[in-house]
C-alpha cells in the first residue's frame, strides 16, 4: 500500500524546513513542493528536471529511473537553470510512483568547479537547441509559402509564422549577448554552420508535392514549440496526410482516446512534463505497431541514441526542410510496413530518411 505522507508531523517538517523538499511521480511530475523548493524551481517547468540545465536534468531523470525495490535512495547534484547554484538532492523511492527529493545548496568549497569553457559549451548547446527549433519553423513556413504561391493560394499565414519566429530569434540573440557580457566573453562576428542551411535554402522548391494515398488513421504531431508544430503539421497535411497535433504530451495522450488507429507519431524529444521517448512508450501501449519519428534540435551523442529503446524509430535533426521531413516519414513508415511491402515498392527508398509535407494545427 502507498505510504501516506500527509501525516501532520511530516507536513510540518515538509513546510517549515529550510531544505528544499518535494514529492514527485516517477516521470518527474511535481506533486507538491515546500516553499524552499518552490523558490528554486522554474514555475513554468512541468517536471522536476526541467528546472535544471540540460546536462543535470538528464542526470535527475536517470536517478529517478534507477530507483527500484532494491535501490531506494540515490543522490544527484544539479545546477539550477540560468544560475550557478548547485543543489545536492537526495531522492528516495517511497513506492512505484511516489518519490521524495530533499536538497540543499552546496557550499563554494563542495560545489564542482565550473570550467569557463564548459559553461560556454552548455550555453552553446542550449542556444543551438532553441535556434534549431526556430529555424525549423522558418524553413518550413517559407517552403509552404512558396508552395502556396505556386498554386495561387494566400500566403499571409505562412509569412506571419516566419515573422513570429524571426522575432523570437531576435530575443534569443539578446539572451545570448546578455550571457556573453556577464561572462565577459568577446563574441567574434561569425556565421557558424552547424547545419548546411545555405545549401538547404538553395534547394529549389517543388512545383508539385506527391500526395500519398489518404490514410484512414491520422498522424499525431507533438511539439511544445508552436511555430515548429504548426509548420510540421502543415507540411504533412500538404502531402495528403490527416494530422492531429498537440503542444503537450499529456494532452496528446488524451487525444488518443477518440482514435481507432494512428499511422505515425512524430514527436519532439525534449518537452516539458514528458520526453518524446516516454510519450512514444505510452502511445505504443495503445497502438503497439505505430511508427515513431523523433525530432530534436540537439543531441550530445550519435543521433540514433535518441531512438534507443523504441524499436524501429527514426530520428530527424532540426532544422529540416520539407523534403527532409518527407524522406524521414517515408523511411519510418516504410520500415514499419516490413520487408514484404519493400519488395513491391515502385521506387527505391532511402535508408536514412522518409516522407511528408503540409497542415493546420488541430491541437494545442
Amino acid at each position: 500500500a502507498r505510504i501516506r505522507l500527509t501525516m501532520r508531523p511530516y507536513d510540518g517538517l515538509f513546510e517549515q524546513t529550510a531544505d528544499a523538499m518535494c514529492e514527485l511521480r516517477r516521470d518527474g511530475f511535481v506533486l507538491r513542493a515546500n516553499p524552499a523548493c518552490r523558490a528554486l524551481l522554474n514555475p513554468r517547468a512541468c517536471t522536476f528536471a526541467d528546472s535544471f540545465d540540460a546536462r543535470h536534468a538528464a542526470a535527475i531523470r536517470g536517478a529517478l529511473s534507477s530507483l527500484d525495490e532494491q535501490m531506494t535512495t540515490t543522490s544527484v547534484d544539479a545546477r539550477v537553470l540560468d544560475d550557478d547554484q548547485v543543489i545536492r538532492w537526495h531522492v528516495t523511492r517511497v513506492d512505484d510512483d511516489l518519490y521524495v527529493a530533499a536538497g540543499r545548496p552546496l557550499s563554494a568549497a563542495d560545489a564542482p568547479t565550473r570550467d569557463p569553457m564548459s559553461a560556454v559549451g552548455e550555453l552553446a548547446a542550449d542556444i543551438a537547441h532553441d535556434f534549431n527549433n526556430l529555424l525549423t519553423g522558418i524553413i518550413g513556413a517559407a517552403e509552404l509559402a512558396l508552395h502556396d504561391a505556386a498554386e495561387g493560394r494566400p500566403v499571409q499565414e505562412d509569412l506571419s509564422q516566419i515573422r513570429d519566429a524571426g522575432e523570437r530569434a531576435v530575443e534569443l540573440s539578446k539572451r545570448l549577448l546578455r550571457k556573453a557580457r556577464e561572462a565577459n566573453v568577446d563574441l567574434e562576428e561569425r556565421a557558424p554552420r552547424q547545419l548546411d542551411l545555405v545549401d538547404a535554402a538553395r534547394e529549389p522548391a517543388p512545383k508539385t508535392i506527391p500526395r500519398p494515398p489518404a490514410a484512414s488513421s491520422p498522424v499525431l504531431v507533438v511539439d511544445d514549440e508552436d511555430t515548429v508544430r504548426k509548420a510540421i503539421a502543415c507540411m504533412l497535411e500538404a502531402a495528403g496526410h490527416r494530422v492531429v497535433s498537440s503542444g503537450c504530451p499529456r494532452e496528446a495522450l488524451d487525444l488518443l482516446e477518440g482514435m481507432s488507429g494512428l499511422s505515425l507519431l512524430a514527436a519532439d524529444v525534449t518537452m516539458p512534463g514528458m520526453s518524446g521517448q516516454q510519450l512514444a512508450a505510452q502511445v505504443r501501449e495503445r497502438f503497439p505497431e505505430v511508427p515513431v519519428l523523433f525530432m530534436t534540435g540537439y543531441v550530445s551523442g550519435p543521433p540514433e541514441s535518441v531512438a534507443s529503446g523504441c524499436d524501429g524509430a527514426h530520428v530527424l535533426l532540426k532544422p529540416f526542410s520539407m523534403k527532409s521531413l518527407s524522406d524521414a516519414v517515408e523511411a519510418v513508415v516504410h520500415g514499419a510496413a516490413g520487408a514484404a511491402e519493400a519488395d513491391t515498392a515502385a521506387e527505391p527508398r532511402q535508408a536514412r530518411s522518409s516522407s511528408l509535407p503540409r497542415s493546420r494545427d488541430l491541437g494545442t
